[in-house]
């Protein structure tokens, strides 16, 4: 990866615009993050940078060179989804719905029901 890739990753993940306030959030020196810049972040920091800013660790694979762009819809998707917990799901599958919404411009429809039972309310839990 160029350096304009690095720091363009870096800015990404530490949701920072400048080395120093990358260096800030990383807790390293900005000469550090210019060393990075330069010649590369080491695996085990990226991979650090990733979890702890909460990063797309597919992104990360790919800045690492494990993984292509062509590549990532080859991965079993359903398997990593199994990791992801409930409320998550639930939300991207609403975000989804919204998107779609706002795209086609068509209403939405509130679910209804075939059956005479009472309504009542849930809530998805992991038990």
């Amino acid at each position: 990866m160029d350096d304009t890739g690095w720091l363009r990753w870096l800015r990404e993940v530490t949701r920072e615009e400048s080395i120093r306030g990358i260096a800030r959030a990383a807790e390293v020196s900005h000469t550090t993050v210019q060393r990075w810049v330069g010649k590369g972040v080491p695996a085990e920091t990226v991979w650090e940078l990733t979890l702890r800013f909460r990063g797309d660790p597919i992104k990360a694979l790919m800045v690492l060179g494990r993984v292509t762009i062509e590549q990532v819809p080859q991965l079993n998707f359903p398997k990593i989804v199994e990791y992801a917990p409930e409320e998550t799901l639930t939300a991207e599958l609403h975000r989804r719905a919204l998107e779609r919404h706002v795209a086609t411009r068509t209403p939405l429809v509130p679910l209804g029901r075939s059956d005479n039972l009472a309504r009542t309310s849930f809530r998805l839990t992991g038990k």
